[in-house]
């Protein structure tokens, strides 16, 4: 009986032995699992991390190319700013250069301007001379006419005198002078008057009364100052008698200037 007992206890005592280790081996089976796991799952973490430091070595690659890339840029660029600095400079030194032949340029128009200015002066100045002389080269015994026209030019500066008409028209306003001299026919008497816009102001008389037994032609002058407004006209005309006497060296003149 003791003997079954102890059998039994040993039975017993095995099969706890037995249903430990079962228990031992389903925890180390459980843990051999979650080591798998663990392992797989770190594969895969290791899979992603490769991955990703294959991208990161990419990105590396990449920034040093284009590190490199913007290094010769900026190589280039130095010099593409030396080129420009160059030029700039380049620039300047012909700008200042336009600067001085454009000053230079104005001083001479400047001059050239002073020089105009004074040429006009000059030219307002010498506008401002106005004579004539003027004469008839041959004579008319029997003329009674109005105004006498004094045809030949002596002498002309400025202008006013016109030898087709015998007319004086004053270019400017001032004080002018007026010369006439005259000649009679032969045994004849004539008189003529320096007129001013139709007003006689002063008269020449060639005066002959005696007789037809002398030969010979009387002379007459005069002069007077006038004043004249610009346009006012001035000539000769016959106050009275007949015919006058002159030949080619002009001995009948009409002559007139401006004084001032």
């Amino acid at each position: 009986m003791e003997s079954k007992n102890k059998e039994f206890d040993d039975l017993s005592i095995l099969r706890q032995m037995i249903n430990q280790e079962t228990v031992i081996r389903l925890a180390l089976v459980k843990n051999v699992h979650a080591l798998v796991n663990d392992v797989t799952v770190l594969k895969q973490s290791l899979a992603t991390s490769e991955w990703k430091i294959s991208e990161l070595q990419r990105t590396v690659a990449s920034l040093q190319q284009e590190n490199g890339e913007l290094k010769k840029s900026s190589s280039s660029s130095d010099s593409r700013i030396m080129e420009l600095e160059t030029k700039l400079q380049t620039v300047n030194e012909n700008f200042q250069t336009f600067k001085n032949e454009q000053l230079k340029l104005s001083s001479a128009v400047a001059s050239l301007e002073l020089a105009n200015m004074n040429m006009s002066k000059s030219n307002c100045e010498n506008s401002r001379n106005h004579a004539f002389s003027a004469g008839i080269s041959s004579g008319k015994s029997v003329w009674t006419g109005d105004t006498l026209v004094f045809p030949v030019i002596i002498y002309s500066e400025g202008t006013g005198y016109n030898p087709s008409t015998g007319i004086f028209t004053a270019p400017t306003a001032g004080t002018y002078v007026f010369y006439i001299s005259v000649q009679s026919a032969m045994h004849k008497y004539i008189y003529f008057d320096i007129v001013l816009n139709g007003s006689a102001k002063v008269r020449a008389l060639a005066w002959y009364n005696s007789g037809s037994s002398i030969a010979i032609h009387q002379t007459g002058t005069n002069l007077v100052i006038l004043h004249l407004q610009t346009g006012d006209i001035v000539w000769v005309k016959r106050g009275g008698g007949t015919g006058y006497h002159s030949d080619s060296a002009h001995i009948m003149t009409f002559s007139g200037f401006k004084l001032y």
